[in-house]
């Protein structure tokens, strides 16, 4: 889980969420997936309070390697046949609400 104030966070790094996870999916998955993203720091899980389901929150060392992560994974399925997860830039504040939930 999430602690605050566990990793020293660059006063402009950058957040995405990861929406549209499965339920099962896991947080080695999740780092898998973007670990190999140009500035990749963390990945951990949240709860989208609005669908109360799984949400990756990822943490860039830019703004510009997240961008950059986003079209690298545009169009990922999680699994076969699944629909392609979003991927959205988020604030500081909202990634540490979804973590806190």
């Amino acid at each position: 889980g999430y602690v605050p104030g566990r990793s020293k966070a660059a006063s402009n790094s950058c957040w995405l969420g990861v929406y549209g996870l499965a339920d099962d999916a896991t947080s080695r998955e999740l780092h898998v997936l973007f670990s190999g993203c140009t500035g990749y720091l963390q990945a951990d899980f949240g709860l989208d309070e609005r669908t109360q389901r799984p949400l990756g929150v990822v943490r860039f060392d830019r703004t510009e390697n997240a961008a950059l992560a986003v079209q690298a994974r545009k169009g990922t399925t999680w699994a076969a046949g699944d629909r392609p997860v979003q991927l959205d830039m988020l604030s500081t504040e909202m990634a540490t609400k979804f973590l806190a939930a």
